[in-house]
Formats: structure tokens, sequence, C-alpha cells
């Protein structure tokens, strides 16, 4: 299985921690946030690219769905700063490639936290090593 959840956790935590350094970044969906501000970035879904299987069924490309979540509790604008944290982690996901496939306001149970999020697809590819790296190309759909 072709498995990229660590390095777009990594782009999006570089991404949103540059202008926000104190906020929460989780692989996962927790049932309660424990730190505001919090984005949450989980693989929803990976299946192999059927398009590129070989005779020998091997997998070289999988289709990936990423789901991101921006919280915020700020009492002086938790929307704004969910939207700004949002944003950042947008820019993210569609500068390796991402394809944006929905994006929403949610409502939560805990009124004064005010949550955006976001589903990304992508095609990617099996890794191959550069300069000791595994190195993955992502293609928008």
């Amino acid at each position: 299985m072709i498995d990229v959840s660590n390095i777009v956790l990594r782009e999006v935590r570089t991404a949103v921690t540059a202008v926000y350094s104190d906020c929460e970044c989780l692989s996962y969906n927790p049932d309660t946030i424990s730190k505001y501000p919090c984005v949450t970035v989980s693989e929803m879904d990976n299946y192999t690219y059927e398009e590129s299987l070989d005779d020998t069924n091997a997998e070289h490309h999988a289709v990936v769905t990423f789901e991101v979540n921006a919280y915020s509790n700020n009492s002086q604008g938790s929307k704004a700063e969910a939207k700004k944290i949002f944003n950042l982690a947008d820019n993210a996901m569609l500068g390796i490639k991402f394809t944006r496939l929905l994006k929403t306001e949610a409502p939560n149970k805990d009124r004064s936290v005010y949550r955006i999020y976001a589903r990304y697809r992508g095609i990617v590819s099996e890794g191959y090593t550069a300069n000791g790296d595994t190195v993955h190309q992502i293609y928008r759909r």
C-alpha cells in the first residue's frame, strides 16, 4: 500500500505552525480537542488506482483522500482564526497537488468552538529513492 500520510501531515504542520506556532497538529480526529487552535489531517480512503496495475497486479499508484479539520475557540474571533488556519492548511494541500473536493463549516456540540473541514483527493505514485529520501509524485485527478 502506498502511504503518504506522514508527508501530508508534515506539509500541513509546517505551513500552519509557521504562522500559528501554538497550533496542535494531529494525524487523527479525536473525540475531543484538548488544545486550541488545532488542525487535524487524517487519511479517509486509500485504494489502488486500477489503471496502473501491471500483469503481476502490483500497485503503482493509489487514489488517496484526506480530511482536514481546523478548530478554534478564540473568544475574540474563533471563526476568523479557524478560517486563517484552514487557509494555511488548504494552501499546503493544494501545493502538494491534492484537489479539494469539499469545504464546509461544521457545527460543534460546544458552540464556543468553530470548525471548518475539507476533503482532498490525489493520485499518488509508488515511491522512489532520491538522495536517500523516498519521493512520491502526486497527480491531480
